[in-house]
């Protein structure tokens, strides 16, 4: 049989694959850089830590501390979770099934704590490690509230998905679905996308100045740093 010859080697293929990824996550965070900075600005315009013009080349220069959060909290998150999957697995019984609800208990918990994290060094122009230092100073008093806020926000996230993904498979299913299925994904995967990052957007902000207020209303100064660790 005679063998055909690919366009592009292995290697070439990994690295252009590579390459393709990293602009989209440089992509998606200087579009949410950007919904941030006009969201804070909508949220409190006569608010000192919103004075600098919103650009694309002011959000642009956040993103790499933007990314240096985000892989400081994977960094965090793997870490510990590693750690205990190792001591999970040298133990047997009841004992690893109490390691792994705490586990899994600590893992929320740093999740919840570290979270405005990325968000930080936009809202506050701070960088990636006085950004997570924040995040905790912020979240810490409030976990448990917070917790049961990102609870329910990612069941009315099943919620809304399950309801329109069954919405348009109806759809296509009584129009035509040949012709339906492919249209609708590339219109809807897109609208999808932006309706997300809108709503991450809205609630990081709202969630941000609502924790400042009581931060401020139980003693703490409430007001934003700037910080370029």
């Amino acid at each position: 049989p005679e063998q055909t010859v690919p366009l592009v080697s292995e290697p070439t293929a990994a690295v252009a694959l590579g390459l393709y990824g990293l602009v989209n996550i440089l992509l998606l965070m200087w579009v949410f850089a950007l919904l941030l900075q006009h969201m804070q600005r909508a949220a409190r315009p006569g608010d000192a830590s919103t004075q600098d013009p919103v650009s694309p080349i002011g959000a642009l220069r956040r993103v790499p501390a933007m990314i240096g959060a985000s892989l400081l909290v994977a960094f965090i998150l793997v870490l510990s979770m590693a750690l205990m999957a190792r001591a999970f697995v040298a133990l047997d019984g009841m004992l690893a099934l109490v390691l792994m609800l705490l586990a899994v208990t600590i893992g929320g918990i740093l999740t919840l704590i570290l979270m405005l994290g990325p968000a930080l060094p936009v809202l506050e122009n701070t960088g990636p490690i006085a950004s997570l230092s924040r995040s905790t100073r912020l979240v810490w008093p409030c976990w448990l509230r917070i917790s049961w806020l990102f609870l329910l926000v990612v069941l009315l996230n099943i919620a809304v998905t399950l309801v329109l993904g069954l919405a348009v498979t109806l759809l296509i299913q009584l129009l035509h679905p040949e012709t339906l299925s492919g249209i609708l994904g590339w219109i809807l995967n897109p609208l999808f996308g932006v309706g997300y990052m809108l709503f991450g957007a809205g609630l990081t902000v709202s969630l941000y100045y609502d924790l400042l207020a009581r931060g401020a209303a139980s003693g703490d100064d409430g007001q934003p740093q700037a910080s370029l660790s």
